[in-house]
């Protein structure tokens, strides 16, 4: 409700170049829809790859789930020791930080790509605000990359 309150623009923009109050929301008028189809194709048993890049680095995550399980979990190719969902992402929590960010009114980007096959999010770019770099008029003043986006894939077993 209080993303409601703040300016929408085009999200050709770079990153970055928003001015202050501005929010940009794309693929979140599907978001239900989208939720409720993975949710109906009831594939609890998959094999899920994703990546989180950011401008300092780039992370890898591979895991196994099986119904609220995850079975094993690879982190840049190295097997992990996994006891619990909190570790790692799987489509759900996925869903769950989509909502998690939309409610957010320190990002100024969020923007979801969902699989047509199977209606997970494929691709959630977000880039939150740094309220503290805006002088003024608005501007921000520093080169400060903290958009991050994440691509997800997903195979059933």
């Amino acid at each position: 409700q209080a993303a409601a309150q703040r300016s929408t623009q085009d999200s050709s923009l770079p990153y970055g170049y928003y001015p202050k109050n501005t929010i940009i929301r794309e693929g979140l008028e599907d978001f239900e829809t989208n939720k409720a189809l993975w949710a109906r194709k009831g594939l609890n048993s998959y094999r899920i790859a994703y990546t989180k890049t950011c401008s300092c680095a780039i992370y890898r995550t591979e895991a196994i789930i099986d119904g609220k399980q995850v079975l094993s979990v690879q982190y840049f190719g190295e097997l992990k020791e996994v006891d619990s969902l909190t570790e790692t992402l799987t489509i759900d929590r996925f869903f769950e930080e989509i909502e998690r960010y939309n409610k957010n009114t320190n990002i100024d980007l969020l923007k979801v790509t969902y699989n047509e096959e199977f209606w997970y999010p494929e691709r959630i770019e977000v880039d939150p605000t740094i309220p503290w770099c805006y002088n003024e008029k608005g501007e921000c003043t520093i080169a400060f990359d903290d958009e991050f986006f994440y691509e997800i894939t997903i195979d059933p077993l």
